[in-house]
């Protein structure tokens, strides 16, 4: 398929257009580190390209002038890794070792991350041998120019899956497994990459113990992004970011993910000051695979949902280079692997800076309403549907972030929504849900299922959602009939109530007992 693309005009002109775009905008990049605050990145058309020549999930990635290298990790469904190293250049759209192999890796490993300086790429700890793996503590540093792999020294103990960046000339590892494949570790060892006689040395010990995080470094912090906990035992997605301070050596917590997200590490990386994934699960949210974007910017410390993907993918790999991202290889679920590759532009797109369009304006109108089941009279035990609808009546396209707090007379159910066009988060009784892209006349709607646990007074049941884009909250009540307790005020008093009526009745009955009893004698 990616053959029969690249021989098409269209694809001719696409690969153009990434050459031509690479020339122009090489110089840029150099000084533009950060794009303004109001900015954010969205795709262009997302275009199947070349391929890749092997399956690669869960191992590790980099770019290195623009080509992106992807290292062993799984290489079939049975969970097998193997020791391959894959090249793909983005402008040529050739995978470079589909012909000409590079050495392979002294290892065959999954769970595994690299650190680069733009020639050497270091891979650190990792499950050896087919799944479930034992976590080994082996350095290995590549030479991308004489295809060489020489050995380092080893971490103080085994790990697998936990988090590799490089900072200056300062090697991190963080985190991760230890031979029990579960607990989390805090620890955190640096290495010294101008010393040929350097060890691992202990650095500040990370918060809140995970694996399936990536690291990633901006300025001067390093930010560990989503993850989970424990891993062969009860694994649970989570969406946290901390960050290390290099300088002071401590440790803060940063603005969450828009939901839990794990298992995207090879597809989170840096752009512009930004950092950028692709893909990953949320197994909190019963998603095994997820086809959406998150961007995070650290000056505002605020993520947000910024596309999404040709596909639902776990363990991806993904990157960007001069104003191009690509995506390839991970698998539709963790055993159902992929060598499909996409390409697309990265648009940075300032709404306040755009001169020649019309003044921004921001309005979007919420509804929403609250019906009892068929039938249902508001009684303990039925069901009640609560429909949000939200309509985009500005003239810009905007990611609408929405909450819910169920109140604690419902039970919360289900959250009814296509999890293709967003993010959904749900807590207990809390409901967050994140919609990107939201163009101008587009309408959003989902429902919301609950369950009555007790009755008002008024018979109104209600229930409240905000949109956080505004700060606007639109409260509905499902009202319903109350239960009879008494009769309706006629203004007549009922017969059997009278006391007149009720003597008469029992003068009438003792009178007609005895004409019975006279007749019988």
């Amino acid at each position: 398929m990616g053959q029969t693309f690249f021989r098409s005009r269209a694809c001719c002109a696409y690969f153009l257009i990434i050459l031509c775009f690479t020339m122009f905008t090489q110089a840029q990049n150099a000084s533009a580190q950060t794009i303004p605050a109001e900015c954010y990145h969205r795709f262009g058309g997302w275009q199947q390209v070349s391929p890749a020549p092997a399956f690669h999930i869960e191992g590790a990635t980099t770019v290195i002038d623009g080509k992106i290298y992807v290292f062993s990790g799984f290489a079939d469904n049975a969970l097998n890794p193997s020791n391959r190293t894959d090249v793909y250049d983005i402008a040529t759209d050739t995978w470079e070792t589909a012909l000409i192999p590079r050495a392979p890796t002294p290892f065959a490993s999954s769970h595994i991350q690299a650190g680069t300086d733009g020639q050497f790429v270091w891979i650190v700890g990792g499950f050896l041998g087919p799944n479930p793996g034992v976590p080994t503590d082996e350095t290995w540093r590549y030479d991308t120019v004489n295809d060489v792999w020489q050995a380092g020294p080893p971490l103080p103990a085994p790990r697998a899956s936990g988090a590799v960046v490089r900072h200056g000339r300062t090697l991190h590892y963080i985190g991760g497994l230890t031979t029990d494949r579960n607990i989390d570790q805090p620890d955190h060892w640096t290495l010294d990459l101008d010393d040929p006689l350097a060890t691992w040395q202990v650095a500040p010990p990370m918060p809140q113990p995970r694996n399936h995080m990536q690291a990633v470094a901006i300025g001067d912090t390093i930010f560990l992004v989503g993850g989970q906990f424990r891993h062969d035992t009860n694994p649970q997605d989570v969406n946290l970011l901390t960050a290390f301070n290099v300088v002071t050596g401590t440790w803060e917590t940063r603005s969450t993910l828009p939901a839990e997200r794990s298992h995207f590490e090879p597809a989170t990386f840096t752009v512009n000051g930004r950092i950028m994934g692709f893909g990953g699960r949320n197994n909190q949210n019963g998603q095994a695979s997820l086809n959406t974007a998150v961007e995070y910017d650290p000056q505002s410390d605020t993520w947000r949902i910024i596309g999404t993907l040709p596909a639902t993918l776990i363990g991806p790999v993904g990157n960007a280079y001069n104003g191009f991202a690509v995506l390839t290889n991970g698998g539709f679920d963790y055993n159902i692997g992929q060598q499909n590759t996409w390409v697309t532009e990265l648009i940075v797109n300032c709404p306040q800076q755009n001169l020649a369009s019309p003044a921004r304006l921001i309005q979007l109108d919420m509804t929403k309403t609250g019906a009892v089941e068929s039938g249902g009279f508001g009684a303990v035990g039925e069901t009640v549907t609560w429909t949000v609808t939200i309509t985009n009546n500005g003239n810009s396209i905007e990611n609408i972030t929405v909450s819910d707090v169920i109140e604690p007379s419902l039970e919360l159910i289900s959250v009814d929504f296509d999890r293709n066009r967003g993010d959904v988060a749900i807590e207990g009784q809390n409901i967050r849900l994140f919609v990107p892209n939201v163009n101008p006349g587009d309408t959003i709607s989902f429902n919301i299922q609950t369950r009555i646990l007790a009755r008002s007074l008024d018979g109104a049941i209600r229930n409240t959602v905000t949109m956080e884009n505004t700060g606007e909250s639109v409260t509905a009540i499902a009202r319903v009939l109350p239960s009879v307790t008494t009769l309706p005020a006629t203004g007549e008093t009922p017969f059997y109530r009278n006391g007149f009526i009720l003597i008469l009745g029992l003068i009438g009955t003792l009178a007609l007992s005895s004409i019975i009893r006279w007749k019988s004698l």
